[in-house]
């Protein structure tokens, strides 16, 4: 039943690119005159009226917590598409196990899907999912229910018979071992095994040195952004001299590992990120009356810092995949910062401040040794 209820929302879709695009191109048609700071206000209503539209009926406060953390959701997976089944695992797992928020889930969930499903069973998922300690922001609760087994619901045990019981909270029974295995040994097991699998398909060395450690390749190794924008290794000291002659707070952790990380990770160039912040917010001075705001989205993404202050991992990875994501389908006789420039920034000049940026820190950084 469960899993039945999770294909049925899945397939209810709240909010999808396409709604986003034609909203922007009315809100030119309709108001030719406004500024950038009102075009973007309006199309942020839009998103939020959408989104309320489809949130259990929870007060005002809990839904405008669980409205941002669907946009974040949908953010860092490098897409605004939102659909009900994005709403039920952020409205379940924000709500916990209190009685009162569990039935308004429970009651949205009934009457948006023919799959009735019982406060009780809500709860346990909420159990299980917490057990399993995952990030509610890269969460798919169609993949964890696949481990999801309450010994009480037939139809789960007869889809999956080698499963007798919760495999987290008792043993797991397999024939061909003749015997249930503990659920500490038989995990550590699997673990094992995993480490092996990923050694030899990787090749990655095993080491018992913890400083030899390194980043992992990126996530996105083919990125549509040319390869002059993708990520390359650079001078690290010689950045955070720079950044701290402009007095720049991103110089300081955790600002300055946050950027170079979330850039490896999704093979963006790092100094294309700290160009932005530039462009954007003059790399952060610390002499700001608000310094630490303004470090923790200093891309600006979601309209701004004020409006959407979060911490520097969060937008740092908000502006990587906001740039892989607009570069999708730039041709490629177009300049590739001018085409980001479209849709990141109102201001058509954005693009040459960034570029002037960009060449300034890739001179002062073409040293290799750190």
């Amino acid at each position: 039943m469960i899993k039945k209820m999770v294909e049925n929302l899945k397939n209810q879709m709240v909010l999808s690119e396409e709604d986003v695009i034609s909203f922007r191109q009315s809100i030119t048609r309709q108001y030719p005159k406004a500024d950038a700071k009102m075009r973007a206000a309006l199309l942020a209503d839009y998103i939020h009226q959408k989104i309320d539209q489809h949130v259990p009926k929870f007060k005002d406060q809990e839904r405008a917590r669980i409205r941002t953390c669907i946009l974040k959701r949908a953010l860092s997976s490098e897409t605004l598409a939102i659909d009900a089944g994005d709403v039920l695992t952020v409205s379940l797992l924000l709500s916990g196990k209190q009685e009162s928020r569990l039935e308004t889930v429970s009651s949205w969930v009934n009457h948006r899907q023919e799959a009735t499903v019982s406060r009780d069973t809500l709860a346990s998922v909420v159990d299980y999912v917490n057990s399993k300690k995952t990030d509610l922001f890269h969460l798919d609760l169609d993949t964890v229910l696949q481990g999801f087994y309450k010994s009480q619901t037939p139809d789960w045990d007869t889809e999956n018979p080698m499963l007798k019981n919760n495999p987290w909270t008792g043993s797991l029974s397999v024939p061909w071992l003749g015997q249930a295995l503990p659920k500490m040994l038989l995990l550590s097991f699997f673990l094992f095994c995993l480490v092996l699998m990923m050694v030899w398909k990787i090749g990655l060395p095993v080491s018992s040195n913890s400083q030899a450690a390194v980043l992992p390749p990126p996530e996105e190794p083919n990125s549509p952004l040319p390869v002059e924008l993708r990520y390359e290794d650079f001078n690290h000291g010689k950045l955070k001299t720079l950044l701290n002659k402009r007095n720049s707070l991103l110089a300081d952790e955790p600002y300055f590992s946050a950027i170079i990380q979330t850039a490896k990770k999704h093979n963006v160039s790092p100094l294309l990120l700290f160009a932005i912040t530039g462009q954007e917010q003059g790399f952060v001075p610390r002499s700001h009356q608000h310094a630490r705001q303004i470090a923790n989205n200093p891309f600006n993404v979601y309209r701004s810092w004020q409006e959407y202050n979060t911490d520097i991992h969060d937008s740092a990875n908000i502006a990587a995949v906001t740039l892989i994501h607009l570069s999708q389908d730039r041709p490629q006789s177009a300049d590739a910062i001018s085409w980001i420039n479209r849709k990141y920034s109102e201001d058509q000049n954005w693009q040459t401040g960034v570029r002037q940026i960009l060449e300034e820190l890739k001179t002062e950084t073409t040293a290799t040794d750190r």
